[in-house]
């Protein structure tokens, strides 16, 4: 709980009305002091009694200073919102908080992805992809930019000053849209970093930090500070799939909770499996030897591909949402030839509402 008047600090507006559990309890990330002379204190929740409809919360009015009581479901936002800035009234207020929308809106600002698990993320992306049946709308991408923009701000808009010298143009209008579909903080990881993106034509796509040579073999050592101010996601040009799925590691490196929650997935999905190079699993693929991967059931074995740092997770997820296309799940011996198995996101629910949940809180 937060006080409700001017001088609560960001932090404590962010976290104002959030609900944990007692043994998720950690001074400074779940609960207070969050910071020095922190004005912010916890209290019980019980369910039915504590989110009553009459119950109310302390605030300071605004224009007379003085102690007033507001709705106790408000959170600070709302709260600044009706009784601060006054963008919406009070009662335009409480039809929103008695909607659906609104409820899975809490639900989503419940979970925190400092210390949620991989299941939260799960069950609020099920949530969501029920409630506006996501399902069927994969590839829309307009449509899922309206609905994800319920949630969270979208359009994540790059501009040519985010791209190093010498980026191709191809592949800087492809990054342009794909970021245009998604959360606006993605770009802000980029833009808060001090970094930009080096992008050159490749046969094969791949990110990498720092900027380095289209071989990735060799950084760019023209370049001032070529390790630290500059990020590389080369792309072919050619595939639509690529830009979606590269940002996904971009995601991942910035955003060491997004990093963890899909290495959980992956541990949560593989337990005993030993890792096999995928270059067994797909015969004339040109995958190298040491590209291995744990295969699950994923409905392409790519997506447990093995690293220290990094995952297939959620790039693999996003290309089959906003670019899907059929993955070759399996490749199989049979009567003279081989026969291949096809798979598309829809078919594996989970990683399916995994994805959706890391759109939502990464």
């Amino acid at each position: 709980i937060a006080t409700l008047d001017s001088r609560t600090s960001p932090v404590c507006r962010e976290m104002d009305g959030k609900v944990f559990d007692r043994v998720d309890a950690k001074a400074g990330v779940t609960m207070p002091p969050f910071h020095c002379y922190c004005r912010t204190t916890t209290a019980p929740y019980i369910e039915g009694i504590t989110d009553d409809d009459d119950s109310t919360r302390a605030a300071r009015d605004p224009d007379t200073g003085k102690t007033v009581q507001v709705p106790g479901k408000m959170n600070y936002a709302d709260w600044k919102a009706v009784y601060v800035d006054k963008s919406k009234t009070l009662e335009e207020w409480q039809k929103k908080e008695g909607s659906p929308l609104s409820k899975l809106q809490g639900s989503i600002d419940s979970v925190s992805l400092k210390t949620c698990s991989k299941d939260d993320i799960v069950s609020i992306g099920k949530a969501v992809c029920d409630h506006f049946n996501l399902k069927e709308k994969i590839g829309d991408k307009e449509y899922l930019k309206s609905v994800f923009s319920n949630f969270r701000e979208m359009d994540g808009n790059i501009q040519s000053k985010d791209f190093a010298k010498g980026s191709a143009l191809i592949n800087k209008k492809m990054l342009g849209e794909a970021f245009s579909y998604y959360p606006k903080a993605w770009a802000d990881y980029l833009r808060n970093s001090g970094r930009q993106i080096y992008t050159k034509k490749v046969r094969r796509g791949f990110f990498c930090s720092g900027a380095v040579k289209p071989s990735g073999k060799y950084y760019e050592y023209n370049f001032d500070d070529f390790r630290d101010k500059y990020v590389s996601i080369h792309m072919s040009g050619d595939r639509r799939t690529t830009p979606y799925h590269e940002i996904g590691h971009m995601v991942e490196f910035f955003n060491p909770n997004a990093l963890r929650i899909s290495k959980e997935f992956i541990k949560a999905r593989t337990q005993g499996e030993k890792a096999v190079p995928l270059r067994d699993l797909f015969p004339s693929s040109g995958y190298g030897r040491q590209e291995v991967t744990k295969p699950d059931d994923f409905i392409s074995p790519y997506i447990g591909k093995e690293y220290d740092d990094a995952t297939e997770v959620l790039s693999m997820g996003l290309e089959q949402i906003f670019e899907p296309t059929d993955m070759l799940k399996r490749v199989g011996w049979a009567d003279g030839h081989y026969e291949r198995k096809y798979a598309t996101i829809k078919e594996d629910k989970e990683y399916l509402y995994l994805i959706i949940g890391l759109i939502l809180k990464a």
